[in-house]
């Protein structure tokens, strides 16, 4: 479950040191973790047939991760939501890129960048 106290112990563990611009590091506080998954899911919805694929599916990795809504395993929820989103866009992602399991990707727009280059998709 988590607590106040466990979110900020998450903010210590995983603070990153680059531009805070454009970087995935402010969490949700636990008390606003549901309204915030109900928000992405209207964005989700809203932007569904408006935006690039791509992009789309760089802001809901980044949007995941940055709820924060587990305790452990919110990598592994990003890339299942972000998986979901592709293939119900006709992608599929066969292998997720080192870049991104191993953290060297910080913002949502270089992620966007990587997938969209990215040849690991495959139209179905």
């Amino acid at each position: 479950m988590r607590t106040p106290e466990t979110d900020e112990l998450v903010r210590q563990i995983f603070h990153v040191t680059k531009d805070p611009k454009s970087v995935v590091n402010d969490y949700s506080a636990s008390k606003d973790v549901v309204e915030d998954l109900k928000k992405l899911d209207e964005y989700i919805n809203k932007n569904y047939d408006t935006m690039d694929c791509f992009t789309h599916a760089a802001n809901i990795f980044s949007e995941v991760i940055r709820i924060h809504p587990f305790l452990n395993g919110n990598g592994r929820a990003a890339r299942l939501f972000t998986e979901e989103f592709l293939l119900s866009k006709g992608y599929r992602l066969d292998k997720w890129p080192e870049e991104i399991l191993y953290r060297k990707i910080y913002s949502a727009d270089e992620l966007a960048e990587y997938i969209r280059r990215s040849s690991n998709f495959i139209a179905l």
